[in-house]
């Protein structure tokens, strides 16, 4: 699905369960986030599920309108 029109860009760190569940929620709704983790597994997870992953923090906050922040506590 490509993103609605005047969608948001949304950047998820942290694709994980959670991340990884707003993520999808959020395709559905039209609006495709890039998404940045320091775990290959959730990297590779997120790629299969053809979200953008970015390789740095950097990259995938730069023009964001919203950055949520999905991480672990410890």
């Amino acid at each position: 699905m490509s993103a609605a029109p005047n969608a948001p860009h949304i950047a998820i760190i942290g694709p994980g369960a959670i991340g990884g569940s707003v993520a999808l929620a959020l395709r559905s709704r039209g609006v495709e986030p890039s998404v940045f983790t320091s775990s290959t597994i959730d990297a590779s997870l997120a790629a299969n599920d053809s979200f953008a992953v970015r390789d740095s923090l950097e990259s995938a906050v730069a023009d964001a309108d919203l950055v949520l922040l999905a991480t672990p506590l410890d």
